[in-house]
């Protein structure tokens, strides 16, 4: 026995499947974005080292959110992100299915202030944004 059919619009179906992917990735890269600005902004405005020259605090920042891995990426003392052109890709193509996002400091001495007892750069946001990275995230979803 033998059982034949066809389907029409397959093609547009995929299509349509593929750009509501790529609409939901860019909200998700959006949303990361956001919660890492706000993150940022904590760290600045709740740094509990002695800002002499305004250096450090000048130098946190973030990479915008990617699909990929934090292994293909580094920033340098200044600032400057250096990493494989296909994987800082911001366009949500095919680069993987994990988004990244990171926070740096880009002093050199940033990590020295970071491991001082009673001192953090960032990690401070970190334990005071824990436990609501992803309630952020999907508030921001929803808007």
């Amino acid at each position: 026995m033998k059982c034949g059919f066809n389907i029409s619009g397959v093609p547009v179906m995929i299509a349509n499947l593929k750009s509501l992917n790529a609409e939901r990735r860019k909200k998700l890269e959006n949303a990361l974005n956001a919660v890492m600005t706000e993150m940022v902004n904590y760290i600045k405005e709740s740094h509990v080292w002695e800002d002499r020259t305004g250096n450090l605090r000048n130098s946190i920042s973030y990479v915008p959110a990617f699909w990929g891995r934090s292994e293909d990426v580094s920033v340098s003392s200044m600032g400057l992100v250096n990493g494989r052109k296909d994987t800082l890709s911001a366009s949500g193509a095919d680069e993987g299915d994990t988004l990244t996002g990171i926070i740096y400091a880009g002093m050199e001495y940033a990590i020295y202030v970071e491991y001082s007892p009673g001192r953090w750069v960032i990690s401070g946001a970190f334990s005071q944004y824990h436990n609501q990275i992803l309630s952020k995230i999907k508030k921001y979803l929803q808007d």
